[in-house]
């Protein structure tokens, strides 16, 4: 007997692999955007940990329990030290030299300087903006690439609401800011988007992040969570859902993401 020798013709091959390019074009975006989602939250968490670890070795330092008793902060002339005033700036040059000391500065400069660097929000299309919208905004740059911009710091905490006992009477951890920074996670790379790569922090005077729009945040500045972002949209749309359907500024997207566990559900 010929023994028949079995196998698949040419058309099945193609049709196999036209079935499997199919798959692949629909699943591999969603990997794509997966992974990119997953590396912007293990930066910011890394971001975090740096700026939290220096401001408590400020504290440490110092032998203070408040960050306006630091040299650091000590150091800043006439109230506060803001970005938007531009580089050469002599509120910040001490404090800038100070906090060298507690995060690794690698420079300065405006954000013109640094490749033009703008940024734009999550879903709100309003175009590309520069920080505080001057060319001349000054931009920390850190050694592992990140940027902190839009900063404002203060030689004593900025008091929002007054009365601090309605703060902690409603579980809020702080009654006032010494610190405000925009920390984009990757510097000059793309997408440069609030929300994606780019996040929005209060500092305490206790030397802890909280992000704008959480609710240790709003209750610091209203005396109660009201605007908290799951009851706002603007902030990073709502929870559980797509920010697609809402008009979203993603500077509260840092509370999303440490609410959620650490994850960038959006």
């Amino acid at each position: 007997m010929i023994k028949k020798q079995m196998g698949f013709t040419l058309a099945e091959v193609l049709i196999t692999l036209g079935i499997i390019g199919v798959v692949a074009a629909i699943t591999l975006p969603i990997l794509i955007q997966n992974y990119r989602k997953h590396a912007y939250v293990n930066q910011l968490k890394k971001s975090v940990t740096i700026l939290e670890q220096g401001f408590q070795k400020m504290l440490a330092d110092n032998e203070v329990d408040s960050l306006d008793g630091t040299d650091v902060f000590g150091s800043i002339k006439n109230t506060n030290c803001n970005a938007m005033n531009g580089v050469s700036q002599v509120n910040c040059n001490d404090m800038i030299q100070n906090a060298k000391k507690y995060f690794n500065i690698v420079k300065v400069d405006s954000a013109k300087n640094l490749n033009d660097y703008k940024y734009k929000s999550l879903n709100y299309n309003d175009g590309l903006k520069y920080p505080d919208a001057k060319a001349n905004s000054a931009i920390w740059v850190l050694s592992d690439g990140s940027y902190l911009t839009r900063y404002d710091w203060r030689n004593v905490p900025k008091i929002e609401y007054s009365n601090c006992d309605v703060i902690r009477s409603k579980g809020g951890k702080m009654c006032g800011w010494i610190g405000k920074i925009t920390v984009d996670v990757n510097g000059g790379k793309q997408p440069n988007v609030e929300g994606r790569d780019i996040f929005n922090f209060f500092i305490s005077d206790k030397g802890h992040l909280y992000s704008f729009w959480s609710r240790d945040a709003v209750i610091m500045q209203n005396g109660n969570d009201n605007n908290v972002w799951y009851k706002n949209t603007a902030g990073c749309g709502k929870k559980g859902e797509s920010i697609t359907k809402y008009q979203t500024y993603g500077s509260g997207c840092a509370a999303r993401i440490i609410d959620s566990g650490w994850v960038m559900d959006y």
